[in-house]
């Protein structure tokens, strides 16, 4: 929950907002709402998107997108909720807001879009199923509740599929030598839209492959698929910030193929070349992916680069900006840099000149666990565990 002045902050600046002069011929509405929602201001959007009906100077074309931006608003907010019932319940409420959409304005711009969007609601409910089977122990309601995953999973393959033929349509609309700096830009944004849909229907792939146990045919076969899709988006897009995304989720299909070399290596051509714009937030979001699990593919037995692992995932943890510790890739970050550190003080535990050594990365598990243990998410758990080992009962270690 956001502190109360930074409510307070979010409502006065909706407030202003709606104080637009009458003579203005357009409000930037999307802009607005875009900048509320990345600062967590959720209801607030809500709120200003009912106020738009009301206001004369707002094109009827965005008259008609309300619908579609308060799906966004419940959809985004869905995504940042830790509870997991109410992170079903926003999912819910945006499906219903992007159907409405549909139906009322089967015509408009965004209609390709919203296609994408209801695929990638599908897709979120699904996760929410996996993410209470994994949690369960009691084995029949696991697999209740697998299957219920599978079940969506299947839905948002079907919706990504329906959406990227839509998206590609949209596109082949316009064409190539079209001179209209308008038509050139409606162009590019297609192109953008469809290359996303089938980047995300990859996704879902590999979501959906994950799902089944390490040796089903259909995890192998998903994965496939997916590795395929990643492949050729990449080989029609490496310049394109959208083929390094598919560089690096083809290198994923690859490390859960058991392919660990090839994936690892993907992984840090992906860090090289994103590397020159890491001061820009798309690429450094690309960086920090990359680096979670490249750290996970070495901390595989079958790699034991534990020292390699250690000395990136503290570097990386020491210069952490904002909340990036406390993203998911910070924490699975963290999770394999103490797991890493644990890993060492095992295999040093015998020397005799490692004490040091040893006492530092014991001291280096538990800190570096401290926000995993306290953020619900897949490292939870394995993060409690691991830092109970080094922690004795009832006391924090000294900072």
């Amino acid at each position: 929950m956001k502190p109360a002045w930074k409510m307070l902050i979010g409502w006065v600046i909706v407030w202003l907002g709606t104080l637009v002069p009458a003579s203005r011929a357009q409000e930037p509405v999307e802009e607005f709402l875009d900048a509320l929602r990345r600062q967590g201001y959720f209801e607030q959007a809500q709120w200003y998107l009912q106020s738009l009906a009301s206001k004369p100077y707002i094109s009827q074309e965005q008259k008609q997108a309300v619908l579609y931006e308060l799906g966004r608003t419940a959809l985004e907010a869905a995504n940042q909720q830790r509870n997991l019932q109410r992170r079903l319940a926003l999912l819910d409420e945006a499906a219903k807001h992007f159907a409405r959409f549909l139906s009322q304005a089967p015509n408009h711009p965004k209609r390709g879009e919203t296609q994408l969007q209801l695929a990638s609601v599908e897709l979120s409910r699904a996760q929410g199923y996996m993410i209470q089977a994994r949690r369960t122990s009691d084995s029949k309601e696991k697999q209740q509740l697998t299957q219920k995953a599978q079940q969506l999973f299947k839905q948002a393959l079907t919706a990504f599929q329906r959406a990227a033929k839509e998206l590609e349509a949209e596109y082949r609309k316009y064409k190539p030598s079209a001179q209209d700096p308008k038509i050139r830009q409606k162009r590019r944004k297609a192109y953008a839209d469809w290359a996303k849909a089938r980047l995300f229907w990859g996704q879902a792939e590999v979501e959906f492959a994950l799902s089944y146990p390490e040796n089903a045919p259909e995890r192998k076969k998903l994965l496939e698929q997916a590795r395929a899709r990643f492949e050729t988006l990449y080989s029609r897009n490496r310049r394109r910030l959208v083929g390094q995304w598919a560089r690096l989720f083809e290198a994923r299909c690859y490390q859960e193929l058991g392919q660990l070399r090839q994936a690892i290596g993907i992984y840090e051509e992906v860090i090289l070349n994103a590397q020159p714009s890491s001061t820009v937030p798309a690429f450094r979001a690309l960086i920090n992916k990359a680096l979670a699990y490249q750290l996970e593919a070495w901390c595989d037995p079958k790699q034991a680069k534990y020292e390699e692992v250690f000395a990136r995932g503290t570097k990386w943890l020491e210069s952490a900006l904002g909340q990036e510790e406390r993203s998911p890739e910070g924490l699975m970050i963290a999770y394999y840099t103490a797991k890493a550190a644990d890993a060492l003080i095992a295999k040093w535990q015998k020397d005799p000149k490692r004490k040091n050594d040893i006492t530092r990365l014991r001291r280096e598990v538990v800190r570096r666990l401290a926000v995993v243990v306290r953020t619900p998410g897949p490292f939870q758990q394995k993060a409690r565990e691991l830092r109970a080992k080094y922690l004795k009962p009832g006391k924090e270690p000294e900072s």
